[in-house]
């Protein structure tokens, strides 16, 4: 799975060539320690961490079939109780992924990451006890091979 792949990078496996990616990508290992998640996250995960989602694909086709390559639309969602630092991540995730091409976890190849979108949401505190979450969110076509 592509969301796989894109979680590793994130991660910090295989890291960039490129110096300002690997600062990134440390960057991004560092504060999440770990906590980055294929589509959803566990119900009581403690801040941050971030969630990575395929939300759809084409499939690149010629006349004899299948052309092995794909472009998957990508969200990633970095979640935090402040609005500075769930952006702060979303900023190294585009640091580190917009014009990405290269190896990723699961036998893909990386042909070219491109971000498409960004947005952010702030969620409300449902009780008196809680507090509000933010989430930075950054879109991403990723052509990638196929598996």
């Amino acid at each position: 799975m592509i969301e796989q792949g894109l979680i590793r990078l994130i991660l910090g496996d295989p890291v960039p060539a490129d110096p300002t990616r690997a600062a990134a990508q440390a960057s991004l290992s560092g504060a999440l320690a770990g906590a980055a998640y294929p589509g959803k996250a566990p119900q009581d995960r403690p801040f941050p961490f971030a969630v990575v989602a395929k939300t759809g694909a084409e499939h690149a086709r010629h006349y004899q079939g299948r052309a092995g390559a794909c472009a998957s639309r990508v969200r990633l969602e970095f979640y935090h109780l402040m609005y500075a630092q769930a952006e702060g991540l979303a900023d190294q995730a585009r640091v580190l992924l917009d014009g990405y091409r290269g190896p990723l976890d699961g036998g893909f190849t990386c042909l070219g990451a491109f971000q498409e979108d960004d947005s952010d949401e702030w969620q409300g505190p449902l009780a008196g006890d809680e507090q509000g979450v933010v989430a930075a969110q950054v879109s991403l076509k990723v052509w990638h091979t196929e598996n």
